[in-house]
């Protein structure tokens, strides 16, 4: 998956999501170019909960995973476009589904299978449901 993202001087780039190298690479002018350097990177942006614990909420779990960079780039608006609610408002587990990548491995799932209908869903869906005389 790839979405428009403004970068740090706003201007919109393609970038994966879920996020790995290059979407650091070109959102933030990094210049990562291995696994090392990108799990460096995360580890030099998270944000642990102040109170020490666990995650909170999704906003806390986003922070302890991505930072606040990529959190305020993508995590925060996509999550309200998605949910119709700031991550704050979510329970942790929401964040804590989506994946982290420190490979260059863009899907977003890591099946080594994968596929989407040819037509789309739609279509599969109307020849059963039209199809059927019942």
């Amino acid at each position: 998956v790839r979405g428009r993202v403004p970068d740090k001087d706003g201007v919109k780039q393609l970038v994966p999501i879920p996020p790995i190298a290059e979407t650091v690479n070109k959102l933030f002018g990094k210049n990562i170019a291995n696994e090392d350097e990108m799990k460096a990177y995360y580890e030099q942006v998270r944000v642990h909960p102040a109170h020490g614990g666990e995650p909170a909420n999704s906003e806390e779990a986003s922070l302890s995973r991505v930072g606040p960079e990529l959190y305020d780039a993508i995590f925060k608006h996509y999550t309200k476009k998605q949910w119709d609610k700031y991550p704050a408002e979510l329970d942790a587990s929401v964040m804590l589904r989506l994946p982290c990548r420190t490979n260059t491995d863009e899907r977003y799932f890591p099946d080594d299978w994968q596929a989407l209908p040819m037509r789309g869903y739609t279509r599969i869906f109307e020849n059963m449901v039209l199809r059927d005389p019942n």
